[in-house]
């Protein structure tokens, strides 16, 4: 499926401030998880297809237990199904 600018937007906002969306996304406070990254999801195409990127999935760790990391998948929706 070809990617959207709702899919881009919605990616762009996320990256504004990680750890306080992903507090807000996991119903966390923004400390309670240490941001990491994000995960490189890009698929390897077959020569002359256009790159795909999947999902947005980050990186986290728990400092409770300590360190145990975390990987979030994020999918964006931006129209009902």
């Amino acid at each position: 499926m070809p990617q959207g600018v709702y899919d881009q937007a919605s990616r762009y906002a996320a990256r504004i401030d990680p750890p306080g969306f992903l507090g807000w996304l996991l119903g966390l406070h923004a400390h309670a998880v240490a941001f990491r990254g994000w995960l490189d999801t890009r698929a390897v195409p077959f020569p002359g297809d256009p790159d795909r990127t999947n999902d947005t999935v980050a990186r986290l760790d728990d400092p409770a237990t300590h360190g145990v990391p975390w990987a979030v998948a994020i999918e964006w929706q931006t129209r009902r199904v």
